[in-house]
């Protein structure tokens, strides 16, 4: 009786919606204007650390080859307490993402999720095609609509402006890192 008992806490446990993903507890503070270009900077950041920057053609304003492209973000227009807050964007090539961000103290944001595991359905930073459709439309329909650029031809200053910032971030940088690895 007791393996059952756990077996259906378990499965139980499993199937609560993943919709609750949208609200953390203590979302209540407003989201500060000067947090936005944070925010994109984090995106844009990640995007060429990672070395995404080609996967982004047909998407976007543009979606022409080797032409930058704007691409949407819409930000959560509020924090938590603890300075949480959620972003949705098409992060290629995993396609649209719903994210946590943290504003550290020093103003630097810092992205949730790890794009090397390609955003499971199981982690609360995720595609948004393991979320409800409905609950995905909201989200957009009440957050703030800013866009992001992707420039396929970046400039190796803005690479690497993006390495020390990620390095700053999360103590990890995709092209160093990856870089030292290949020399070994």
């Amino acid at each position: 009786m007791k393996f059952s008992m756990t077996f259906l806490l378990c499965i139980g446990s499993l199937s609560l919606p993943l919709q609750a993903q949208f609200h953390p507890i203590g979302s209540n503070k407003p989201l500060p204007d000067s947090v936005v270009p944070n925010v994109i900077m984090a995106v844009e950041d990640e995007i060429y650390d990672y070395k995404q920057e080609q996967s982004f053609t047909n998407i976007g304003s543009t979606g022409a080859i080797g032409v930058p492209t704007k691409v949407s973000l819409y930000i959560e227009k509020s924090i938590s307490d603890r300075n949480v807050g959620w972003v949705l964007y098409k992060d290629m090539p995993h396609g649209e993402v719903l994210r946590r961000f943290i504003i550290r103290d020093d103003g630097l944001v810092v992205l949730y999720g790890d794009p090397e595991i390609d955003f499971p359905a199981q982690q609360p930073d995720t595609r948004t095609l393991y979320l409800d459709d409905d609950d995905v439309c909201r989200f957009k329909s009440q957050a703030l609509k800013t866009f992001f650029t992707v420039d396929p031809n970046v400039l190796k200053t803005r690479v690497e402006e993006a390495e020390h910032r990620q390095r700053q971030r999360v103590h990890y940088s995709f092209r160093i890192d990856r870089a030292r690895k290949k020399k070994q």
